[in-house]
């Protein structure tokens, strides 16, 4: 489980010597053990990489999906011949489990990349100790200046800003540009959270207005990997585009995820 440890992308400047063992420069350090403090009441544990915990909670979530999707049965309507879900409590559970899991697999999967950028925007945007200023372009509106240090806790950015405008910056990588498919993914994704957060009557997709029982829908027939597979993507692009290494906890994620799509083939 050491993929799930915190990593601060610490690395020894200097050979040294660790308990008896010598330690090469640029070797990673990573801390298996903190204290902190609820209530008066002080603990040390493991400190968990968040983004990775909510990316594997994305993951499972969308495995149990596509298994319970495929138990779902399914008929065509005598009448109008459209295909409708068999009318018994025991098939509704299957179906609704698999609607839960697909909600799951969509929120923590933005819920990663947002903690993923956060994090990422205030320990790489930090210049020998102190924050960067990083540009956010607008339109109709001259840019805006923001501090690296001041973006996580800044209610006003969107998820959408951090990924496509901020990430490059601290990476120093070139954005996705408007037309590419990947950053499509990723705002569609977003989209997708914001109606599972905000679920109203009438629901906006993709500048579409439908009903709730569609979504519901495009929960059951969309592949729940997918959420997961493209916040995967967006964060192994702006590794493999920058010259920072692929984290323990992301490479793990990729191999999972291969490893369950080809079971659930």
């Amino acid at each position: 489980m050491k993929h799930l440890l915190e990593d601060n992308n610490i690395r020894l400047k200097e050979d040294a010597d660790v308990f008896g063992r010598i330690a090469k420069a640029g070797a990673k350090i990573i801390c298996v053990s903190k204290q902190g403090k609820f209530n008066g009441f002080a603990m040390r544990v493991p400190p968990p990489e968040f983004e990775a915990l909510m990316l594997f909670n994305s993951l499972e979530a969308a495995g149990k999906a596509q298994t319970i999707k495929r138990l779902v049965e399914t008929l065509k309507n005598e009448v109008d011949q459209i295909l409708e879900v068999e009318v018994s409590e025991t098939n509704h559970a299957k179906f609704f489990q698999a609607c839960q899991n697909s909600m799951t697999a969509i929120t923590f999967a933005v819920s990663a990349l947002e903690s993923w950028a956060n994090k990422s925007i205030a320990i790489l945007g930090q210049k020998n100790g102190e924050p960067s200023r990083l540009i956010i372009e607008r339109p109709d509106k001259p840019n805006r200046e923001v501090l690296s240090d001041q973006v996580p806790q800044d209610l006003k950015i969107p998820v959408r800003v951090k990924l496509f405008q901020l990430i490059p910056q601290v990476f120093e990588v070139a954005p996705l540009k408007a037309s590419s498919t990947l950053r499509h993914q990723i705002i569609d994704l977003v989209e997708d959270r914001n109606i599972v957060m905000h679920m109203q009557q009438k629901l906006n997709l993709s500048n579409e207005e439908v009903d709730r029982v569609s979504f519901a829908i495009k929960l059951f027939k969309a592949n729940s990997f997918t959420p997961t597979e493209n916040a995967i993507n967006f964060m192994s692009y702006i590794y493999e585009s920058s010259d920072r290494g692929v984290p323990m906890w992301l490479q793990k994620a990729q191999s999972e995820l291969k490893s369950l799509k080809r079971k659930l083939r």
